[in-house]
């Protein structure tokens, strides 16, 4: 019986570190708004420890690509002043290209949750995080995810 706890307790534990290197750590997803159908465009973009995943899609077609990089510096502590925002809304237009921005943070309880780093419709910031981590992440998705 002993035997069988320590086991489920070890492939529970693998199996959780597994999805939590899995996990985007800043994610960048861009749509083209209400367009005619042929005309639509998107582009999401997910940064992990260790790679870039991007998929560009336009019309019909479609493009996925994954980028290797080392990630570094002091990304957590960007994410945490993120988090503390402030955030400030303005009205936006609702049927025009939007840009999202966001960041996950991982509690000291193992849980997770999303951070707003902004969310750009047309050229008028509609949820702006205007904290100093926010802006140097969503530079550092903008250089990552072209």
């Amino acid at each position: 019986m002993y035997k069988k706890m320590l086991l489920a307790c070890s492939l529970f534990c693998s199996i959780n570190a597994f999805a939590a290197n899995e996990s985007p750590i800043l994610t960048k997803k861009s749509y083209s708004g209400y367009v005619m159908m042929g005309y639509n465009t998107s582009n999401e973009c997910e940064v992990y420890n260790n790679k870039v995943l991007i998929n560009v899609r336009a019309g019909e077609g479609q493009v996925k690509q994954v980028k290797e990089i080392a990630l570094s510096g002091n990304i957590k502590g960007m994410i945490e002043d993120a988090s503390r925002g402030p955030l400030r809304n303005s009205i936006a237009p609702v049927d025009a290209s939007s840009t999202m921005y966001s960041a996950i943070r991982i509690n000291t309880n193992g849980s997770t949750e999303t951070v707003n780093l902004g969310h750009l419709v047309a050229n008028t910031w509609q949820t702006e995080n205007q904290s100093v981590g926010s802006f140097g992440l969503r530079n550092l998705l903008d250089k990552l995810c072209n």
